[in-house]
Protein backbone atom coordinates (compact mmCIF):
# COMPACT_ATOMS: atom_id res chain seq x y z
CA UNK A 1 0.00 0.00 0.00
CA UNK A 2 1.08 3.64 -0.65
CA UNK A 3 2.49 5.30 2.39
CA UNK A 4 3.49 6.12 4.98
CA UNK A 5 -0.40 5.97 5.79
CA UNK A 6 -2.82 4.04 8.14
CA UNK A 7 -5.59 2.13 5.93
CA UNK A 8 -9.06 2.65 6.56
CA UNK A 9 -11.14 -0.09 7.62
CA UNK A 10 -12.29 -0.62 4.12
CA UNK A 11 -9.21 -1.12 2.82
CA UNK A 12 -7.90 -4.05 5.62
CA UNK A 13 -11.22 -5.67 4.86
CA UNK A 14 -10.66 -5.41 0.86
CA UNK A 15 -7.24 -6.78 1.21
CA UNK A 16 -7.92 -9.87 3.99
CA UNK A 17 -10.69 -11.04 1.21
CA UNK A 18 -7.56 -10.86 -1.28
CA UNK A 19 -5.85 -13.47 0.86
CA UNK A 20 -3.19 -10.77 1.67
CA UNK A 21 -1.56 -11.54 5.01
CA UNK A 22 0.74 -8.73 5.29
CA UNK A 23 0.13 -4.83 4.44
CA UNK A 24 3.26 -2.86 4.41
CA UNK A 25 2.79 0.52 3.48
CA UNK A 26 6.56 1.41 2.97
CA UNK A 27 9.36 -1.52 1.77
CA UNK A 28 8.64 -1.54 -2.02
CA UNK A 29 9.72 1.93 -3.03
CA UNK A 30 13.07 1.13 -1.38
CA UNK A 31 13.68 -2.18 -3.24
CA UNK A 32 12.51 -0.50 -6.59
CA UNK A 33 14.87 2.52 -6.17
CA UNK A 34 17.54 0.36 -5.26
CA UNK A 35 17.15 -2.50 -7.83
CA UNK A 36 17.09 0.66 -10.25
CA UNK A 37 20.59 1.41 -9.19
CA UNK A 38 21.54 -2.20 -9.56
CA UNK A 39 22.04 -3.18 -5.76
CA UNK A 40 21.16 -6.42 -4.63
CA UNK A 41 18.79 -6.66 -1.84
CA UNK A 42 16.01 -8.31 -0.25
CA UNK A 43 12.87 -7.47 1.83
CA UNK A 44 12.15 -8.83 4.99
CA UNK A 45 8.47 -7.63 6.80
CA UNK A 46 8.15 -8.26 10.43
CA UNK A 47 4.74 -7.50 11.19
CA UNK A 48 4.25 -6.12 14.77
CA UNK A 49 0.16 -5.47 14.77
CA UNK A 50 -3.35 -6.60 13.48
CA UNK A 51 -4.58 -4.41 10.85
CA UNK A 52 -8.21 -5.74 10.66
CA UNK A 53 -11.43 -4.22 11.45
CA UNK A 54 -12.64 -6.61 13.54
CA UNK A 55 -9.85 -6.82 15.94
CA UNK A 56 -9.66 -3.86 18.20
CA UNK A 57 -6.23 -1.70 17.66
CA UNK A 58 -3.97 -2.00 20.63
CA UNK A 59 -2.98 0.84 22.76
CA UNK A 60 0.25 2.71 23.17
CA UNK A 61 1.48 -0.08 25.67
CA UNK A 62 0.46 -2.71 23.51
CA UNK A 63 1.78 -1.15 20.53
CA UNK A 64 5.21 -0.96 22.19
CA UNK A 65 5.49 -4.70 23.18
CA UNK A 66 5.09 -5.43 19.83
CA UNK A 67 7.41 -3.23 18.67
CA UNK A 68 9.51 -5.15 20.84
CA UNK A 69 9.07 -8.29 20.39
CA UNK A 70 9.02 -7.92 16.89
CA UNK A 71 12.53 -6.23 16.67
CA UNK A 72 13.82 -9.03 18.84
CA UNK A 73 12.91 -11.56 15.70
CA UNK A 74 13.95 -9.15 13.07
CA UNK A 75 17.27 -9.04 14.60
CA UNK A 76 17.06 -13.12 15.10
CA UNK A 77 16.47 -13.63 11.65
CA UNK A 78 18.70 -11.31 10.14
CA UNK A 79 21.56 -13.06 11.83
CA UNK A 80 20.73 -16.41 11.03
CA UNK A 81 20.37 -14.88 7.39
CA UNK A 82 24.19 -13.40 7.41
CA UNK A 83 25.72 -16.06 9.40
CA UNK A 84 24.09 -18.76 6.92
CA UNK A 85 22.80 -17.37 4.03
CA UNK A 86 25.25 -18.05 0.33
CA UNK A 87 25.60 -15.38 -1.55
CA UNK A 88 22.75 -14.42 -4.46
CA UNK A 89 24.15 -13.45 -8.12
CA UNK A 90 22.10 -10.14 -9.07
CA UNK A 91 20.35 -11.45 -11.90
CA UNK A 92 17.87 -8.76 -12.63
CA UNK A 93 17.88 -6.28 -16.05
CA UNK A 94 18.52 -2.90 -15.60
CA UNK A 95 17.44 -0.84 -18.37
CA UNK A 96 19.27 2.28 -17.98
CA UNK A 97 18.52 5.58 -20.65
CA UNK A 98 20.76 8.76 -21.19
Amino acid sequence: MPGPRTKTPAENRWLASTGAQVNSMSVAPELVIANELGIPCAALVVGHKLSHPDHPAPDRTGIAESLERSRAEQLAVVEHFLASAPAVPFANTLFRFS
